[in-house]
């Protein structure tokens, strides 16, 4: 793993980034591109790429699993990442956030989970909620404040609740589904 200080996005032009403001370390990792994410928050401009431009210029092979957890920036992520969804089709660890149940209603009017569903079923995906004991298979996706993070496939399971010892159709190149 390497950390690098760039903002996965859509584009290459520098973007906004807000720092909850006297954050310890755990508090870091909540920065956001949405203004309002945290309050009070320091701003820095830092540089961004897209995944398909990131890939392209470091020669990097299939992707097969990416985990997007960026405090609503998920659909510049997705949209700059439109020929690795499209060419590789990697399973997708994402948390979502509904602004009601992250802390910030009042100061963030912003949900995205209307486009990170489109881009995603253009693209055939199917969504699994990660719940504690089991992966349940959802026709949209749902605000659960106790269970922000799903898996995007493009496996569909023929069941909709799949224990976590009997999810292998996800990785497993031989078993049908």
């Amino acid at each position: 793993i390497t950390a690098e200080p760039l903002i996965v996005s859509n584009n290459s032009r520098p973007t906004s980034f807000f720092l909850p403001r006297g954050a310890e370390i755990g508090q870091v990792i909540a920065a956001s591109t949405k203004r309002g994410w945290a309050d009070p928050a320091d701003e820095v401009i830092l540089p961004a790429i897209s995944m398909d431009e990131y890939k392209r210029s470091r020669g990097l092979g299939k992707i097969d699993l990416v985990k997007i957890d960026c405090e609503f920036h998920e659909r510049e992520i997705l949209e700059g990442m439109n020929h690795i969804l499209k060419d590789d089709k990697p399973n997708l660890l994402i948390e979502v956030l509904f602004y009601e149940t992250a802390g910030v209603k009042g100061q963030l009017n912003y949900s995205q989970s209307a486009e990170i569903e489109r881009i995603l079923r253009e693209n055939g995906y199917h969504f699994y909620l990660i719940a504690e004991s089991a992966l349940i298979l959802m026709d949209h996706l749902e605000n659960n404040p106790n269970n922000r993070n799903y898996l995007f496939s493009v496996k569909r399971s023929p069941r909709q609740y799949i224990p976590y010892d009997e999810a292998d159709f996800l990785y497993s190149p031989s078993r049908r589904l």
